[in-house]
This record gives C-alpha cells, sequence and structure tokens, in this order.
C-alpha cells in the first residue's frame, strides 16, 4: 500500500518534525488539500495534544470533506478523548470513502466496545485479528466481549490464546481466565489461573483482585469438594409427635422426647465445563423414647444432573426412599425434581422447582397415590452479605387411593438468615399450607379444608472446629381443619451438633 504523507510523519523523530511539517505545508498542499492540517494534527496527537490534533484534523477535513485518513484520524483521536459516538461517525466515514488504512477495522470495534455494542464488537475484532494475525489486543477483546455477553467458555479460548501470545498482556488473560471458570463452576482451575495472574504481575490493583479471587476459589472449591459428608445428632422434646414428613395428619396426641440422627453423602463423578452429575445417599432416623410405634427410620439414595449456562442453571434429579415405622416398611416413594436456578444479579436470584412424587403406603393403601408440586421461589441478600431474604409460593395436587385423601394445596413461606456477630447465624421462617379436599369424606360426608402454619426457627455457630456446628431449634406447627379430628397442635424444641466434611 502507498504510504501517504501523515502515515510516513510515525517514523520522523520529533525533533525534526517541525522543519519536515513546514516543508510538507509548502510542497505537498498542491497534491492534496488539507494535508498540511492533517499533519500539524498527527504531531498534535502524538504529543498528547489531543484539543490541538481535533481542530487540526476539523480544519483538514473542511479543505477535503472526503478524505478518509482525516476521518480516521479524527476519529481516533475522539476514542481518546471519550466521544465514542462523534468517533463511531468518523470512522464510518472511512470506511464509507473506502479507507484501507492499517487498523481501521480495530478502532471500529474498540469503539463499538465502548459504546457497549458487544456483539458487533467481537465481530470487527474478529476482523481486525483476520487482517492482522498478530494483534494480540484484538484477540483479548474477543474474549472481553464473549464474557460481557456471558459465553464463558468461548471466552476463556481467547484469553488463553492471548496470554500465551504476548507477555505484556499475559497476567490480564490469566485474570479473566479465572473469571470465566468461576462462571463455570470450576474454582480449582479458576485458582490455578488467579494465581498466574499474581504471579505475572506487579503490585497493583491487578494483584491484588487476583489474590483476592484466589482466595475465594479456593474457598469455593473446598465448599464444593467431590466428596461431600454432612452428619447431624440431636435430642428433641416433641409435645405432639408426628409423622413428618411423610404423613403430617398422623399425631400422637401425646408429647415424648427423642434422639434424632441424619447422615447424609454426596459424591461427584463428572464436572466437565458446563455439566456436574453425581450421586448421593441420605438416612434419616428418630427414636422416641415412649412413643416407639413412631419411630421412623428413611432410606433415599439418589442421582442428580445440573447444567449451568450463566446465569441459568437447570437441574434434574431421582430420588427413591424407603421409610420404616417401628422396623415395619411403611412407604416407598420415588421422586422426581427438576429445577432452574436463575441468577438475576449479585444480589437477586430465584427458583422454579417441578417435584413428582409417586408413593406406594404399605399399611395404608388408601394413601398411595401421587403428588405433583410446583414451587417458586426468590432470594434477596443484602449487599454485605450478613443477611439473605427469601420467599415462595407453591401450589400442589394430591391424588390417591382414596377420594379421602385427594386435595388441592397452595403454599406460601417466608425467611430470614442472618449472620450475626461472633459467628452466629440465626434463621427464621414461616409458611402457610392450604389445603382443599376435592371429594367428600367417607366418614363425615362432607368436604374438608385444613389451614396449616409452620414456623421454624434456630441459632447456631462453629463448636471448637469450624466444620462442628451446635444448633438450637424450635417449630411450632397449628393444624386448623374442618373436621376437629384433624386439628392439632405442635411444638418441638432440639439441640443438635452437625458436621461437614
Amino acid at each position: 500500500m502507498a504510504s501517504t504523507p501523515c502515515t510516513l510523519l510515525r517514523a520522523i523523530p520529533h525533533g525534526l518534525l517541525v522543519l519536515f511539517l513546514l516543508f510538507l505545508s509548502c510542497n505537498v498542499f498542491a497534491e492534496q488539500k488539507g494535508a498540511a492540517y492533517c499533519s500539524f494534527g498527527i504531531f498534535a496527537y502524538e504529543e498528547g495534544d489531543y484539543e490541538g490534533a481535533e481542530k487540526n484534523f476539523r480544519k483538514a477535513l473542511e479543505m477535503n470533506p472526503k478524505n478518509p485518513d482525516y476521518h480516521h484520524y479524527l476519529g481516533k483521536t475522539y476514542i481518546k478523548t471519550g466521544y465514542f459516538n462523534k468517533a463511531n461517525e468518523e470512522l464510518n466515514f472511512a470506511l464509507r470513502y473506502k479507507s484501507k488504512l492499517e487498523g481501521l477495522k480495530y478502532d471500529m470495534a474498540l469503539v463499538q466496545y465502548r459504546l457497549g455494542a458487544y456483539p458487533a464488537a467481537a465481530n470487527l475484532f474478529k476482523k481486525a485479528l483476520k487482517e492482522n494475525p498478530a494483534n494480540v489486543l484484538a484477540q483479548y477483546y474477543i474474549g472481553i466481549c464473549m464474557f460481557k455477553q456471558n459465553m464463558y467458555k468461548k471466552a476463556l479460548d481467547h484469553f488463553m490464546k492471548a496470554s500465551q501470545q504476548n507477555p505484556s498482556i499475559r497476567a490480564n488473560g490469566y485474570y479473566h481466565a479465572g473469571m470465566c471458570h468461576m462462571q463455570l463452576n470450576n474454582p480449582e482451575k479458576a485458582a490455578e489461573m488467579f494465581s498466574r495472574a499474581a504471579e505475572h504481575t506487579e503490585p497493583g490493583d491487578l494483584k491484588t483482585n487476583a489474590q483476592k479471587w484466589l482466595a475465594a476459589a479456593r474457598i469455593k472449591a473446598k465448599s464444593f469438594p467431590e466428596v461431600m459428608l454432612y452428619l447431624k445428632l440431636g435430642a428433641q422434646y416433641d409435645d405432639n409427635v408426628a409423622l413428618e414428613p411423610i404423613d403430617e395428619d398422623i399425631v400422637a396426641d401425646e408429647g415424648d422426647f427423642g434422639v434424632t440422627a441424619y447422615f447424609s453423602g454426596k459424591y461427584r463423578f463428572l464436572d466437565r465445563g458446563n455439566i456436574t452429575s453425581g450421586v448421593g445417599y441420605t438416612h434419616y432416623q428418630t427414636w422416641q423414647f415412649e412413643l416407639t410405634e413412631y419411630n421412623l427410620a428413611g432410606s433415599i439414595p439418589g442421582f442428580y444432573i445440573k447444567y449451568q449456562r450463566q446465569p441459568l442453571l437447570f437441574g434434574f434429579s431421582y430420588f427413591p426412599s424407603f421409610y420404616w415405622l417401628d422396623s415395619d416398611s411403611y412407604m416407598i416413594r420415588q421422586q422426581l425434581k427438576t429445577d432452574i436456578f436463575w441468577e438475576i444479579n449479585e444480589t437477586l436470584s430465584s427458583s422454579f422447582t417441578l417435584n413428582y412424587y409417586g408413593e406406594n403406603n404399605l399399611i395404608n393403601i388408601g394413601r398411595t397415590g401421587q403428588i405433583r408440586e410446583l414451587l417458586a421461589d426468590v432470594f434477596y441478600r443484602f449487599p454485605d452479605k450478613k443477611v439473605l431474604l427469601f420467599a415462595g409460593i407453591g401450589l400442589n395436587h394430591n391424588s390417591t387411593a382414596s377420594t379421602d385423601y385427594n386435595y388441592v394445596g397452595f403454599q406460601t413461606n417466608l425467611g430470614v438468615v442472618w449472620n450475626l456477630p461472633h459467628e452466629f447465624v440465626l434463621s427464621a421462617s414461616g409458611k402457610i399450607n392450604l389445603k382443599k379436599y376435592q371429594y367428600a369424606d367417607s366418614g363425615y360426608n362432607e368436604k374438608r379444608d385444613d389451614t396449616k402454619y409452620d414456623f421454624a426457627s434456630s441459632l447456631s455457630r462453629p463448636v471448637v472446629y469450624d466444620w462442628l456446628r451446635g444448633i438450637l431449634e424450635y417449630r411450632h406447627i397449628r393444624n386448623d381443619s374442618g373436621f376437629s379430628i384433624y386439628s392439632y397442635k405442635s411444638s418441638k424444641v432440639s439441640m443438635s451438633l452437625s458436621a461437614v466434611y
């Protein structure tokens, strides 16, 4: 491509530039109108005098309005001064007048990026990279544009290529690669990238931020290991023992002391990019001191698979459950669960869950049937992350062999989790569950309506070790029914120790 007077100026030392410009203004003016002003504009641009550069480029354009070089340099000046809409206009003129100046596509891409038009910017950066494969900044900015569009896997490839090509951009590339891995739920890989970023940069904001995210990634990696175990042991007093959570209508009308043991384990055997999958097992056991006929045991294996594409997380789970009442087989339940978690922003999120239960009651065949349940919840975490508020609504339908237990239900809940001083955590929640039975009860010849109020609270803190917590819990239930036989109240107080590995 032939060199123009404007482009030749880049190679001239500043000490000789003034004399050269004077010569140029006398000899080139006739060849290209406005060339002298363009030359003075380039000199001002290179010296950082963008106000002077703008004035000279505008004068050059007054003399030669269709010169693509002048439009290009004026556009570059507007990029430096932050007038991106004006820069966009000038660079489009340069393209319209068929300019072939080097770097035009890159400058246009940079303007679109600054204007927040990330898809257009990514497309232009790709064209600039095709024209000049050595343009590592174009490679890097393609990654930034992909990251802004939540396309983390694609962005990751560009950040890694940019980091490998140019040492000067390596720290920034590794840092953003770490951010991609965090969004893809790969905390171990994210920690590796943040460590590299901190290693390849001098003290400053980037190093500080990389070190902070490195600590966060390590905590997250520890919080979501391949194997997770949870154990809880507690003692409680219940003034009206019930068979919750499997048959909430059945109560003893008596109080009793008891002991509860709960064990849960998970193993994640698949973790590839956006997909994770694993298996788990839960065992639940209660022993009553006197009301031994209410001793309940549950054995629940399970399988889950999750797909994450920020800001959404899709999950599917299957849980076959087996229950025993006082050592006798009581119920077999099949649960299919589909849920969607939506991270709206840093403080607000929501979830939508569809549950299907197939129940086979081995003692009361009339309760055998199906339950369908739809739940929607919203969560708000305050910016200081000390308080979490949550609320939800739900619909459910119970269809059983005996019409006495067929109902349509509606539920709503509201709660808070509050991180208090000295590592105490307080939680409180309230739930209201309305049940409208669809058929007349065979014993009363009337339809039954129930309203159940459920309040629960707990206070916990670490004991000796971070993984060991002491928990004090209180729960109160009141069920108001159209049939007095189903109305009851229950209050339970328990103290427990829980351990997480």
